[in-house]
């Protein structure tokens, strides 16, 4: 069998393009919170219903955490990449033409579930491409690319909100998505190693969800989850969709 450290740049770039749509979907993520008032005046909503629209991102991206990895391993990586940046170009589409309460959620949703793959569909490539001394760099690398994607997400948006409408920003958003379609399509493959040699044994559904079981009996897992949760719910409940709107009506910044 081929080593895996003969194939570290080719596996840099596969793993990068695929690391391209966890920096897009975050831009997706925190678009709403621009765009807020636009958004509720267009819509004729209170801000417990942008609220409750926005949120429903997080109503397909939580629980998809539970079987994305299972979809990964039994489905093939650029197979469910691919679905996700699909669904959430399609999602960013329909919340860009969207007039109506529905149809905005509906998109947030198609958004939420897409964007659930990204993450985890790196760090699986990470694990068939890159020697496994590469694998915390990747993960490292990723995160941050995200988080760039959140900072620089609000302030190229902000700046391009005062240059064209909201309407034209959510468009040029999916355009960017559709650009990043056949990158993923054409050069994310699920690992250098012909399938004869990969050694890969797929799990059926009833094994895998056996092993669940045991970790949810974990109480660690519990500690870990718990802790985990806790330091991100500020960031996902307040800072991605109402921070912006907090500091400029409370603290008068522009």
């Amino acid at each position: 069998m081929i080593r895996k450290k003969s194939f570290p740049a080719k596996g840099w770039f596969v793993c990068l393009i695929a690391a391209a749509f966890y920096l897009y979907e975050y831009i997706l993520r925190i678009t709403p919170s621009v765009m807020v008032t636009d958004l509720m005046q267009r819509l004729q909503i209170t801000a417990g219903v942008f609220g409750l629209i926005t949120a429903l991102y997080y109503y397909a991206y939580t629980p998809m955490q539970f079987v994305t990895g299972i979809f990964l391993d039994r489905y093939g990586s650029k197979r469910i990449i691919g679905t996700g940046i699909v669904s959430c170009v399609l999602g960013s589409f329909l919340f860009g033409v969207s007039g109506a309460v529905w149809l905005s959620g509906t998109a947030r949703f198609l958004m939420g579930f897409g964007s659930a793959f990204a993450f985890v569909g790196v760090l699986k490539l990470g694990t068939e491409w890159l020697p496994k001394s590469h694998f915390a760099f990747l993960a490292g690398l990723t995160t941050g690319l995200g988080m760039l994607g959140g900072m620089l997400g609000d302030i190229t948006l902000i700046s391009l909100l005062n240059k064209t409408s909201y309407y034209h920003l959510l468009h040029g958003i999916t355009f960017l998505g559709i650009l990043l379609i056949p990158f993923i399509f054409i050069f994310v493959k699920d690992t250098p190693y012909p399938k004869s040699a990969s050694g890969n044994v797929q799990m059926s559904f009833r094994e895998t969800f056996a092993e669940l079981k045991k970790i949810f009996k974990k109480p660690q897992m519990w500690i870990c989850g718990i802790m985990g949760n806790v330091l991100y719910l500020s960031l996902s409940v307040f800072a991605e969709l109402w921070g912006i709107k907090f500091l400029t009506v409370v603290y008068s910044l522009s």
